[in-house]
Parts: C-alpha cells; structure tokens; sequence
C-alpha cells in the first residue's frame, strides 16, 4: 500500500487509518454511484419504452375506430410527462447509431397482443437523439427542454427510444420518445450522502485512532528515554485496554532495568573504589624503586591502568550521569578544549564562524568526546584540526587530521569498546581502545551521533579522517 501511494502515504498511524476508510468508503461509493446511475439508466428506458407503447397501442387503436390510419404525416401526442411523436411511412425508421433491445421488444408485443392491437414485427431500439430526422430530433428536443425547465430540472435529453411496428395493411408505424436523462437532484443527492457518510465515518475514527495514538506517542517518548535520565516517571494508563495494558507492562518493565541499573552504578561503584586504593598504593610503592627506568615504566603501568579504568566506568556511567542538561555556547567550549592542548604544546588548529552557536547538552561530557577525538587524531596522524558548524536544526563539531585514514569497511567497529584501528595493541600506541566508544555514547546521549569519515581517497588509499559530533540543537 505505501508503495502504492508514494509520497502520498501518511507516515503516522493515525493518518494512515483514516486514509484507508477514506479510500474503503470511496470505492464503495463510487461502485454503489455506478450502479445507481446504471439502475437509474435502466429505469428511464424501461420508463420511455412502456409509454411509447402504450401510446403508440392508444393511437392506432383509435385510428381503427374511426378510420384507417392515415399516412405520410407525423403525429404529435403532446403530453406535459412525455412527449411522443409518430410517423407513418411504408418503411420503418432506421437511423444510424441505435441499438437494439430484444427485451423491450418482447414486452411491447406482449402488450399490443393483450390489448388486441394489430400490429407485428415490433422493434424496438435506443440512439442518440440527435441522428433521428431533423425535423422529429427538433421537435423532440425543444419539448423536451420546455418540459425540464418547467419542472426546474437541468440538462438536456440526449437519448430516445425508438418502436417501430407494422400495420395490417404493410405500413409502419414508427414511435419516438426522449429518455428521461439522469436528474441532476439524484447526482447532488449521491454527493450529500457520501459527505455526510465520510463525516459519520471518519470522524468517529479519526477520534478513536488519536486515543490510541496519544499514549502510544507518550511510550515512544519514554522508551527513547530509558537510561538517560535518573528518573523513573511511570507512564498514566490511558487509551483503550489493550493499550492499557501495554503502558502497565512497560512501567514494570522501567521499574526492572531501573533497578537493574542502579544496582550496576552501585557495583561500578564499588569496583572503581576497591581497585583505585590499591593502584594509589603501588603508586606510592613505586617511588621507593631505585632503578629510574623501571620506576618509570611501572608508574607508566601504573597510569595506563588507572586510565583505562576511568574509560570503562565513563563508559558504563555515561547513560545515567549526573550532569544536568544546561544552554551552553558550543564555539566557547570547543574553544576551551583546544586551549588546553595548546597550553601543553600541542597545537590545534581552529576554526569557527562569526555566528554565536547555543545548544543544551552536558558540558563535561561533551568535553570528555571532543578530548577522546582530538587525542585520538594526535596519535594516529600527529596533528588536529577543530571547526563548528552549524544549521537550523542541528550543530556539528568536526575534528580532521592528515593521517593515513582508515578503510571505509573498518569504520563502523572501530565504534566497539577496545577496538582499535592498528591491531598491535602495542603500548607505545597508547589508548585503552574505548575514546571512540564514549565519544558516540555521550553523543548518543544527547540524540546525537559520531560519524567517521575519510578526507580523501588517493590511489585507492583513504588520506586523512574526519570525525564528527553532530548534536541537536534545542
């Protein structure tokens, strides 16, 4: 069905529901107004033939009456309902572009034969009005077009019926009458209906289906939550029983993987303070080492360990941090991590518009991605460079460097916690193998994203890459 409608299929629920009813009751419509029109067809030809016999059967029964019909002369039966018109010739009429009814045929001679009427080889047929003889089609046409405006109706008759049948002494007798065309009160009448059922229909529907919407709009909103914010705010029940019954699952639910969550924090917790103590010991163990190379590299383990265990509890942390959401001047605070590295002889290049860009985020946090990106691009390449750019709707923070790049199929594991771009794992490389993996988890929390990107491909060979924070602005 989308597919059927292209651009023009609504992408909520509710909208969809009420397309297909408002596409379900036009096609009943349209096919109950098809046969309507084909009944009211039906009816008026039925209508135009029976009272072209029975005038016809009147005519000539008088005639016999009184005296032989007489010839060559056309007869005008005026009546106000329906007009008739008979000619007598040796012939009967045949214009071009009738065609025959059998059926009707059949019932004209049946009553004729009832009534003792002589007359045989009935005909019976229906055509355009305008290719009977001029002089009759006239005739027919202005009576027939005093008779609707007098009766107020619109439209003009564009079909007769025909009857032709033979007299005893071998002329014909030849019957026309205008078919009654279809009143414009019955089309006006089909519409009404159709607007006044698409009212009955749709908007008892459109109320129901926006019941249902509405508290499935709200679960949406507190699924996208779920391990973002501290709070547990269980969802009103509302809406329909099955849908009620959906909301009380999903609060049992939160209230499960909140707890399973504050019952992770607790354990981190924990971990962090049990092996910070002794890592803090070994530190102090150290300096009593007389050998300087081996105090050094054994504080450098030291560190090593102690950073990598920050990254894990940043990283297992980062969907229940504590930090509140405040408006804060993205180019100020790209501005301040570079300073930082500059300030430790490590230069970063910078650049940023003249337009002032605000958005709501966690301002510690961001920091600590755009600092995973920036050493991230120092180790591998040696060099960095920082712009921000932004646009109505959202912000993007974009570190490039002149690296050797990293094959396009390589990108998107390098997001996966201790996966690194060179396979070494050695420690002159530095990093614990999870910047990237926090950098898009803070983006993530902020309904963002982190995007990576070579610069270039020379050669077949990527050059450079290009990582990117991209943040709603709200």
């Amino acid at each position: 069905m989308p597919r059927l409608f292209g651009a023009f299929w609504p992408r909520n629920m509710v909208g969809q529901i009420v397309l297909v009813a408002a596409i379900a009751l036009f096609v009943a419509q349209a096919t109950g107004a098809i046969l309507l029109m084909g009944t009211m067809r039906a009816r008026a030809l039925n209508e135009a033939a029976i009272v072209l016999t029975t005038r016809m059967g009147n005519y000539v029964e008088r005639q016999i009456e009184r005296d032989q019909p007489r010839s060559n002369k056309v007869k005008t039966l005026n009546r106000p309902m329906q007009p008739v018109f008979l000619v007598i010739e040796p012939l009967p009429l045949a214009p071009v572009g009738f065609e025959p009814f059998p059926e009707f045929a059949q019932r004209a001679s049946e009553m004729f034969d009832q009534g003792n009427i002589p007359l045989s080889n009935i005909k019976l047929s229906v055509g355009p009005i305008t290719n009977l003889p001029a002089e009759i089609s006239a005739q027919q046409l202005n009576r027939a077009k005093r008779r609707l405006e007098h009766k107020s109706a619109g439209g003009s008759p564009n079909e007769a019926v025909l009857l032709s049948a033979r007299l005893k002494d071998g002329r014909w007798i030849s019957g026309v009458t205008s078919v009654r065309p279809r009143e414009f009160r019955s089309i006006m009448m089909l519409l009404l209906q159709t607007a006044l059922l698409y009212l009955a229909v749709l908007i008892p529907l459109l109320l129901i289906a926006r019941r249902i919407a509405k508290p499935l709009l709200e679960l949406k909103q507190h699924v996208q939550k779920i391990g973002a914010d501290n709070e547990f705010e269980p969802i009103a029940e509302s809406g329909p029983h099955d849908v009620r019954n959906l909301i009380a699952a999903f609060n049992n639910m939160q209230v499960r993987v909140s707890s399973l969550l504050g019952e992770k924090d607790v354990m981190l917790g924990a971990i962090g303070h049990d092996l910070k103590t002794p890592l803090a010991s070994l530190r102090v163990r150290i300096e009593s080492v007389e050998d300087d190379d081996e105090r050094e590299k054994m504080a450098a383990t030291v560190e090593e360990m102690t950073r990598m265990l920050d990254d894990i509890l940043t990283l297992a942390r980062n969907g229940k941090s504590g930090e509140a959401l405040q408006r804060t001047d993205i180019s100020a605070l790209v501005e301040s991590v570079t300073e930082d590295f500059n300030n430790v002889g490590k230069p970063i290049g910078y650049v940023t518009g003249d337009v002032r860009i605000v958005a709501t985020v966690r301002p510690i946090l961001l920091r600590r991605a755009i600092r995973n990106l920036i050493e991230n691009a120092l180790q591998h390449a040696g060099n960095a460079e920082v712009s921000v750019t932004a646009n109505a709707t959202n912000v993007a923070i974009t570190i490039s460097d002149n690296g050797p790049g990293v094959p396009t199929a390589q990108m998107e594991s390098l997001f996966e916690p201790f996966a690194r771009a060179e396979q070494s794992r050695g420690r002159n490389t530095g990093g614990s193998g999870l910047g990237l993996t926090i950098a898009r988890a803070i983006a993530r929390n902020h309904n963002g994203d982190v995007i990576l990107q070579n610069r270039a491909v020379t050669a077949h060979q990527p050059s450079g890459l290009k990582a990117t924070i991209t943040l709603p602005i709200v």
